[in-house]
């Protein structure tokens, strides 16, 4: 609710024939006068409703007083009755249409009641009464984009241009509304006026320099990386930029040889580091001895010294050790970064999926009930808490977890399958073989599954029926698409044997 407090209490609402002059107020004056003041200080106090009673006296011998109907629209407006105080800011306006305050408490109402074509309108009144206000022009274009018109939005970014100039507020819109229609061209002209409105910004040119070089644009960005290293030549982003490349083409180890020593550079932030890390990461061979990861290990080992206390070193290193398959280093390092930082969901949930792989279920009890108590709509510590359960024999409050898992994933498909998919394991550890496989097929059909622990449990049921040759297939399937087991690898090279 929206208290709307103005000076209103130097408007005299006398006769227009006794103009404040001595002598001539009438007792009626008078007494409209004080009930006025009176209603004004309910409304201070937050008292609306006897406010509003106060005013409807006064109408009763002032039913022209355009004031009177606009505090009694913000009356209404204050106890969120808006169809009343769309009523009576009308009723002001008929009086006096002139009143910019009248216009802007009736796009505020407008506004609350989402009526947003009607808006639009008003914001043009305001517009034509108040041509020097900017914020105007700023609601009328959020008026326009709540009405999903992207066209009319430009139109009025290209008004309030004309009228008050170019600048980063506006073009920051602009590029907004500029990426919905996928104006790609557009945007790319908006970044060069910018930067060219502001030559030596280094905030702007890197901008542009960002846009060249996600469009694969190698030239256009290299020219505006020189540009800022004209200016700053020790810019950690634009140092970065230079030494970089095609991540697909370049030669990973000559890379990383380039930018250990910019790595090592303490005057550069670690999240500039570890944004330009995260790509080659993400992209590593699962062999640890591979050069690539050899090289990528000592940056990271780096960063480590030189970071000693920050959790989104252990993290990243988490990350490594997670996709080179070294998951007993993954945890501890995923353990030291909750240690130090226990507030970011998406390190226990590799915590969690880091446990499940390595069979530690007696832990994973553990850290993902604690996950549960920091993070209770995360659906996923449902997930891994009532897996835990499952394969640790521990299933009294199995259906409660499951139940809860279902609740806080609504909404969210592939959760709800991942909840679901857990009767599957449950079916499996009752050894009900064909039930798990049966349950499978009802979540997930049968098209071609990706999801990489569900395609290990079901070698781990083809394995239970002796069919071993399918589970081999559908482990090899879990592996290609993210799961790892060292035991399970060990039963793979038997069986291939």
């Amino acid at each position: 609710m929206r208290n709307l407090f103005i000076g209103l209490l130097s408007i005299l609402f006398i006769s227009t024939a006794a103009q404040g002059q001595p002598g001539l107020y009438t007792e009626m004056d008078i007494a409209t006068q004080t009930e006025f003041i009176e209603a004004i200080s309910m409304k201070m106090s937050g008292k609306f409703e006897k406010e509003i009673e106060l005013l409807e006296k006064i109408l009763v011998a002032q039913s022209n007083n355009d004031v009177i109907y606009y505090e009694l629209a913000i009356a209404y407006w204050n106890l969120e009755k808006l169809d009343l105080a769309a009523k009576n800011i009308e009723k002001a306006l008929k009086f006096n249409s002139s009143q910019i305050s009248y216009w802007q408490l009736k796009a505020d109402i407008e506004e609350d009641s989402e009526n947003f074509e009607q808006r639009s309108a008003s914001l043009e009144k305001l517009i034509t009464l108040d041509p020097g206000n900017r914020e105007h022009y700023k609601k009328l274009f959020d008026n326009t984009v709540y009405l999903q018109d992207a066209e009319k939005a430009l139109r009025v970014l290209e008004r309030e241009e004309k009228n008050f100039g170019f600048n980063k507020d506006l073009a920051n819109r602009r590029i907004e509304i500029l990426k919905l229609t996928r104006d790609v061209y557009g945007i790319e002209e908006t970044l060069v006026a910018l930067s060219d409105s502001e030559p030596n910004n280094i905030e702007y040119l890197l901008r542009v320099a960002s846009f060249y070089k996600k469009a694969d644009d190698k030239k256009a960005a290299d020219t505006y990386y020189a540009r800022v290293l004209v200016l700053d030549p020790d810019n950690p982003v634009a140092n970065l930029a230079n030494v970089g490349g095609d991540i697909e083409k370049i030669d990973e180890s000559s890379y990383f040889r380039a930018i250990k020593p910019l790595i090592e550079n303490e005057n550069i932030d670690l999240d500039v580091k570890i944004k330009e890390l995260i790509p080659y990461i993400a992209k590593m061979p699962l062999d640890k001895n591979d050069n690539y990861n050899v090289s990528l290990f000592e940056i990271l080992s780096s960063l480590k010294n030189l970071y000693p206390q920050d959790a989104k070193v252990y993290s990243i290193l988490g990350d490594y050790y997670f996709n080179s398959r070294q998951l007993l280093e993954a945890k501890k390092e995923y353990n030291t970064t909750i240690g130090l930082r226990d507030n970011v969901f998406p390190v226990w949930e590799q915590l969690m999926r880091t446990l499940y792989y390595t069979e530690d279920y007696a832990q994973l009890a553990i850290v993902s009930e604690e996950c549960i108590d920091l993070f209770p709509n995360q659906s996923s510590a449902f997930y891994y808490s009532s897996l835990a359960a499952i394969y640790g024999k521990n299933i009294t409050a199995l259906a409660d977890l499951m139940e809860e898992g279902m609740l806080v994933s609504t909404g969210a498909p592939d959760k709800q399958q991942q909840i679901k998919s857990l009767e599957a394991h449950k079916f499996f550890m009752e050894n009900k073989a064909d039930a798990a496989i049966t349950k499978v097929e009802e979540i997930y059909g049968k098209d071609k599954l990706t999801d990489p622990e569900t395609l290990k449990l079901l070698g781990d049921i083809m394995e239970s029926k002796k069919e071993f040759d399918k589970a081999v297939e559908y482990w090899n399937s879990a592996f290609q698409n993210g799961f790892y087991s060292s035991q399970i690898k060990e039963k793979m090279d038997v069986l291939k044997s």
